[in-house]
């Protein structure tokens, strides 16, 4: 029997990115950046912390937007195919064990 995977991104596929979300409802530019714009993850998570903390936000804020975001409409989930839509989408297929 083969088993079949489905990897794909989160945020920008199924839900909303987190962070614009988070920027849009503070008003905070800055917290916009994604690995887009600043590729080495460590620099934008510490960029993303200094400005929580210059702004005295913390985690229930952004808990707070993550609530109430919603699953994005099916009718933009592309399929593999799109770019746009699946950072990362591959399906790998594997043999089960046999026991």
């Amino acid at each position: 029997m083969a088993l079949e995977v489905v990897c794909l991104d989160l945020e920008g596929v199924l839900v909303p990115e987190i962070w614009i979300g988070f920027a849009e409802r503070t008003g905070i530019a800055e917290l916009r950046a994604t690995t887009r714009d600043i590729p080495d993850y460590d620099v934008l998570m510490k960029q993303r912390l200094k400005i929580l903390a210059d702004h005295k936000l913390g985690l229930p804020d952004i808990q707070a937007v993550i609530a109430e975001m919603s699953p994005m409409p099916a009718n933009s989930w592309t399929g593999c195919g799109s770019v746009s839509r699946w950072s990362f989408c591959r399906t790998l297929s594997t043999s089960s064990p046999s026991h």
